[in-house]
């Protein structure tokens, strides 16, 4: 019997798509009796997806591997797979001989390049994320892969940067350290001999501060007397690794050492640093009134995953800051004059309409208000809540439709009661 073939080379990387295989002929019989190429008749080539086998035999045509032959392309192979390869020597009388007693092995080239990643997911840190993704088949033959970075909604990808594995922290290796608060977009893609596939789909993070921000500094206050308004500034906190403020509390007393429990405003923006605490007729919760001195603390506010203010990343409180009392332009102690009847009451069932004219002050002075009052000054007198200063109408319900009342609409000015 003729010996097998030596077969000296199992190639998978010279031509996409298939294994070339490359053998010398035998030159004798197990025997050890000299073996010349004409008495071989051809060669059967064995394969397997395992060192171990089974190998099962290639179907080819006899004179495409016959003794004139000593290479063969197997074309019916799937990128990333590794093949073993055995052969055999069939002598002109037909009888075939043994098997190689070892292998080669070869792994075909991909035919084109990867695929783009799956799973790709960010999970922001303190100025660093980590990103995570699903390896590519085996058939793209992946060397690496391309993680890319954008800060500009992911318009762009500036900075990038290579990995061997299928996970990738940036805090820095992107060029920059992350900035916390900015939102970015992250998108990966796989590389192979044939280059680099399509991007996945981009995914965003945003990193942030595991504290609260240090407190602002600067906080300084103006006295507005002619409109009666107090106007703060202080240093917006911009640079520094606390880069995700997403903007300040302001708190106020009447004393200096009081609790400042009213929270006057939240002002939004890291960049913010202003900020008009109207008076009192522009402002009925939290407006200033004239006479009164103010008290100020501020703090800074971190910022949430979707860019907004978290309450519970606040700096410490600055020390107050004291308003001077609005005693420029006092508000007048004469009482406004009386408003006049928009025609008669009107009774109704358990009920009386009213109606009157607004009025109107001298200058820039705003009314306060309105208060209706029932039978004043008697046993049963009864006055309502503080109307709106732009309210010239109001319903009393009476206690029953027998009684007969008398009314007065009551203009009030700021400064009073």
């Amino acid at each position: 019997l003729p010996n097998a073939p030596d077969l000296t080379s199992a190639d998978g990387s010279a031509t996409d798509g298939q294994i070339d295989l490359v053998w010398t002929a035998p030159t004798e019989n197990t025997d050890s009796s000299p073996l010349v190429v004409g008495e071989i008749a051809e060669y059967y080539i064995y394969r397997s997806t395992s060192s171990s086998g089974p190998f099962n035999k290639l179907t080819t045509d006899p004179s495409t591997l016959n003794n004139t032959v000593s290479d063969y392309a197997d074309r019916d192979v799937t990128a990333g797979t590794t093949y073993y390869y055995k052969m055999s020597t069939v002598n002109t009388s037909g009888r075939e001989g043994p098997m190689n007693t070892f292998s080669r092995a070869a792994v075909t080239s991909a035919a084109d390049v990867p695929s783009a990643p799956t799973g790709l997911s960010a999970i922001p840190g303190d100025r660093e994320v980590t990103l995570s993704w699903n390896a590519n088949p085996s058939g793209d033959q992946v060397t690496s892969y391309t993680v890319e970075r954008s800060s500009d909604g992911g318009a762009t990808f500036p900075d990038s940067d290579t990995t061997t594995t299928t996970s990738y922290t940036d805090n820095g290796s992107l060029g920059s350290v992350p900035d916390n608060g900015t939102l970015y977009y992250y998108r990966v893609s796989a590389v192979n001999a044939k280059g680099a596939g399509s991007p996945c789909p981009a995914v965003s993070a945003r990193p942030l501060s595991t504290t609260p921000p240090p407190t602002p500094a600067g906080l300084t206050i103006a006295v507005d007397a002619n409109t009666t308004r107090i106007a703060l500034s202080w240093t917006a906190i911009l640079e520094g690794d606390y880069s995700d403020v997403a903007g300040y509390a302001l708190y106020r007393d009447i004393s200096v050492t009081g609790s400042f429990s009213e929270l006057v405003a939240v002002v939004t923006g890291q960049a913010s640093s202003t900020y008009i605490n109207l008076n009192e007729a522009d402002d009925l919760v939290h407006g200033v009134v004239n006479g009164v001195p103010y008290y100020y603390k501020i703090t800074a506010l971190g910022m949430n995953s979707a860019g907004g203010i978290d309450l519970s990343k606040e700096s410490e409180r600055s020390s107050a800051a004291p308003s001077a009392p609005l005693l420029v332009n006092p508000y007048s102690t004469e009482p406004p004059p009386a408003p006049q009847w928009n025609g008669d009451p009107v009774g109704g069932n358990l009920s009386v309409s009213l109606a009157w004219n607004p009025v109107t002050l001298p200058g820039n002075e705003r009314l306060k208000g309105y208060y209706v009052w029932r039978d004043r000054g008697g046993p049963g007198e009864v006055q309502s809540s503080l109307l709106s200063r732009d309210t010239t109408s109001y319903i009393d319900t009476v206690p029953n439709n027998e009684a007969t009342h008398s009314y007065q609409i009551e203009a009030v000015r700021y400064g009073a009661a």
